[in-house]
């Protein structure tokens, strides 16, 4: 588990993102899937499984503006220094960005006309904000263990109402 900024921005350097889509082992708590075909219009070549996913997932956030789902806030709020706090997303944010640079064009995001790399990206970025926050709050939790499914190189995209995490 990561505690501090220093240890998540070395975990960010080492980070694989999205290289191992569509291979990800079941685990308890999380659903992999193989491909987003079930989101594509028609969804051809989607399992029944993944028909049934897409019908109940909610996407994961992918912009700074969208809620939480995991209810962070408390946390965020609880952090007396917010400018500190500021000043360390930007940081952080800006290793993750740098680690990002030039990721390969990945075939499993894209989708029929659908492109889900904006997405996709967006929801790393997301997902670090929330782990400096877990952090510097020092309260690792829901997001502290999604970073580490995208440093595995696999991308958390959903979340279905039992809670369990689907992840490409």
């Amino acid at each position: 588990m990561i505690l501090t900024i220093d240890e998540l921005i070395e975990t960010l350097k080492q980070a694989r993102w999205f290289e191992s889509l569509g291979r990800f082992p079941r685990e308890p708590g999380y659903i992999g899937i193989r491909s987003l075909a079930a989101w594509a219009d028609p969804p051809v070549g989607a399992t029944a499984e993944e028909l049934r996913i897409s019908e109940q997932m909610d996407w994961l956030p992918t912009t700074f503006d969208q809620n939480d789902p995991f209810g962070s806030g408390a946390v965020r709020d609880g952090i007396a220094d917010q400018g500190s706090l500021r000043a360390e997303i930007l940081r952080v944010q800006q290793v993750a960005l740098e680690t990002m640079r030039g990721l390969p064009d990945h075939p499993l995001l894209h989708v029929g006309a659908h492109s889900f790399e904006k997405p996709a990206v967006g929801a790393a970025r997301y997902c670090v904000r929330m782990v400096v926050i877990e952090v510097t709050g020092h309260a690792p939790a829901a997001w502290s263990r999604l970073l580490g499914l995208y440093v595995r190189g696999h991308w958390p995209c959903g979340i279905l109402p039992g809670g369990d995490v689907v992840v490409l």
